[in-house]
């Protein structure tokens, strides 16, 4: 099937000329997650633990999930960050509106981390460039990590690399292309925190937003520097924030030089193989838990099963499920919108149960909300 990378004013012209199918309606209108048919219970408004053993010696990784599939992950020594993003745009932002970081967002996302992220957080990693993506990333990174650290960086693509150097420090953005496994080749980790996590870059891609006869991605190619981004408020537009390319991460913690639990992250929906991780890699340790994304996740084929069945993770996380056009709510009322949660739900119960022997295996935290791993 053909895919088309547009402008954000052709997608909407297809979508309401496509709109008298009632079909396409109702893909776009907003989902009060009561109205969806999905057990609340997957849905996780108060933190929680995950227990991986019977009896934990008392191994803690500590995650917070920041919305839009971002994620703040970890134990007491060291901490990364995924794609922090707090700044809600509405609707009309897509095509007529500008947008900026919304500095009070911020604070409210990372007010019961900001010590910890200051103390331990050396590095930043990017699924890629749009804007729910990497838009607060240079904020968060100026105002609440140590820039005077060498080591504390911003890692991600070249478009990456192209939008944020403008307004973060060169010294402290790299860019980990070179670096990307994928099923056929293993890749080059990235040692953070002193060797503390190692991250391996996974070659991924990005499920198209629109997928009805026709496949139609928003905002794809290499971005280049925004012309007027002079701080890490200016506004911009939604356009100028190109996808570049999509990365999914394996996250290693480690002990005694070897990995003692990992996490596999991809929150944008990708079409198998993409998402791969090299077998031999795959081998050194089992995935205890995998992140993944929803959005979309019906535009490509053998999402998520694909991912699932190559991980065989012991828990799964979902992520980027929330409404985006909202404010950064604790307790989100509204799912993210073109993806139906009735067919992806009973997908992923099938290949991995939600429940076995009535324990829980996947979970859906809101915003805020911080998870535990015991292990």
């Amino acid at each position: 099937m053909s895919q088309l990378r547009i402008s954000s004013i052709y997608f909407l012209m297809v979508v309401i000329a496509s709109s008298c199918s009632r079909s396409s309606v109702k893909l776009f209108s907003k989902k009060a997650i009561k109205e969806t048919g999905i057990d609340s219970t997957l849905i996780r408004n108060e933190d929680f633990s995950i227990n991986y053993t019977e009896h934990s010696i008392g191994n803690i990784i500590t995650l917070k999930y920041l919305g839009s599939g971002g994620y703040y992950i970890a134990n007491s020594h060291a901490a990364i960050l995924i794609d922090p993003f707090f700044s809600p745009t509405k609707v009309f932002s897509l095509t007529l509106t500008k947008i900026s970081t919304q500095t009070e967002n911020v604070e409210n996302g990372l007010s019961d981390i900001k010590t910890e992220v200051y103390n331990h957080v050396e590095a930043v990693f990017n699924t890629h460039s749009h804007y729910d993506h990497l838009m607060d990333v240079p904020y968060v990174f100026n105002h609440y990590m140590d820039t005077l650290k060498p080591t504390t960086k911003i890692y991600g693509s070249t478009s990456l690399q192209a939008i944020v150097s403008t307004v973060v420090d060169t010294l402290h953005v790299e860019n980990i292309e070179e670096y990307r496994g994928s099923v056929d080749t293993p890749g080059q980790w990235l040692y953070v925190n002193d060797g503390q996590i190692r991250v391996l870059p996974l070659k991924s891609d990005h499920a198209p937003h629109y997928n009805k006869g026709i496949a139609i991605s928003l905002y794809g190619g290499e971005a280049e520097p925004i012309k007027k981004y002079k701080s890490d408020t200016s506004q911009t537009r939604v356009t100028d924030w190109r996808e570049g390319q999509s990365f999914a991460y394996l996250i290693d913690f480690m002990e005694n030089g070897r990995p003692a639990f990992r996490i596999y992250l991809l929150t944008s929906a990708c079409s198998p193989p993409n998402g791969f991780v090299y077998a031999d890699v795959l081998s050194e340790h089992p995935v205890n838990l995998a992140i993944l994304g929803a959005a979309s996740f019906a535009n490509v084929e053998n999402y998520p099963g694909g991912i699932i069945e190559h991980l065989n993770p012991q828990k799964i996380l979902i992520a980027h499920w929330e409404d985006l056009f909202k404010s950064y709510l604790h307790k989100p009322e509204r799912l993210i919108r073109a993806t139906n949660f009735k067919e992806l739900i009973p997908d992923i119960d099938a290949i991995y149960p939600w429940k076995v022997d009535g324990e829980q295996q996947f979970y859906m935290p809101a915003p805020g909300v911080f998870v535990q791993l015991k292990y």
